[in-house]
């Protein structure tokens, strides 16, 4: 069940990587994945086999979503092109509360 969790963010990650406004490290941080990635892939050659496993299903992953996401977002954008742009309005500004959130801890924005 990791691994697929795992898939299924980074094919989340690879959608945010072509989406227009959406940011591949906003959605690691939403995810709580961010600094636990930055270290495997910094540290990859201390310790292979646990950076691996955890590396490999998420890159497949976004392998996949660079694949999937760019066809429909291609299909998306030519055949309603103002509803696509607004809906990706709306996803940036969803996530701002938990980036703000995630980044003042416990402080007040």
């Amino acid at each position: 069940m990791n691994f697929i969790m795992s898939c299924v963010k980074g094919i989340a990650l690879g959608a945010g990587a072509i989406l227009p406004g959406i940011s591949s490290g906003v959605l690691c941080v939403i995810f709580g994945i961010y600094e636990k990635l930055i270290n495997s892939i910094l540290g990859f050659f201390k310790d292979i086999k646990t950076n691996f496993k955890f590396l490999f299903p998420i890159f497949i992953g976004v392998a996949i979503g660079v694949v999937v996401f760019g066809n429909v977002l291609k299909l998306l954008f030519e055949t309603f092109p103002i509803q696509t742009k607004y809906a990706f309005l709306g996803l940036i500004f969803g996530s701002l509360p938990v980036l703000f959130k995630t980044a003042n801890g416990k402080k007040r924005f």
